[in-house]
């Protein structure tokens, strides 16, 4: 599954899909209004795996994607590194993600808080959208009321196995 925002989308309030289940993907394209994410907004979305954040980017709140531990990608579309805390990420994240950057910012990005903390960073000149979808069945859902769903709707979340889920 994979969380689209749509360009209008100016920023991710705290704790908005924490422990969310489901998502492998949080995808913006380059020229998304999206300038912040909040205090752990993505915290504990397990099956995350990328990330991106468009070029008009700025702030990313403390926490943002902690206890994250599946995300092998981070893509960031801006040239001067958004402001940052250092757990903005999974101690994981810091470890075996690549970060993926801009051609020419790699210094300024080492020597920035929380982009300092990857292992692994890579210039780039992306232009496109990195996604990822997945075929995975929810099963048995209830809604936010904890009544049993029979049919599950695109775009409505769900309880699944005592976690919330975003159908797509």
């Amino acid at each position: 599954e994979t969380f689209n925002f749509p360009d209008q989308v100016t920023s991710i309030s705290r704790e908005t899909f924490s422990y969310c289940s489901g998502p492998t993907s949080f995808v913006t394209t380059s020229s998304s209004s999206l300038y912040s994410i909040g205090y752990k907004a993505f915290k504990n979305v397990i099956d995350l795996q990328n990330i991106t954040l468009p070029g008009k980017f700025s702030s990313l709140g403390k926490g943002a994607f902690m206890g994250c531990d599946s995300v092998k990608n981070v893509t960031v579309y801006v040239t001067r590194p958004p402001a940052g805390y250092e757990d903005c990420f999974a101690s994981t994240t810091y470890a075996k993600a690549t970060l993926n950057i801009p051609t020419g910012t790699k210094a300024t990005y080492q020597n920035a808080s929380p982009w300092k903390e990857f292992l692994n960073i890579a210039e780039s000149t992306n232009t496109g959208i990195l996604s990822v979808t997945t075929a995975k069945k929810l099963g048995t859902c209830y809604d936010l009321r904890g009544i049993r769903i029979v049919q599950q709707q695109p775009g409505v979340i769900y309880i699944h196995n005592g976690r919330k889920v975003l159908k797509r």
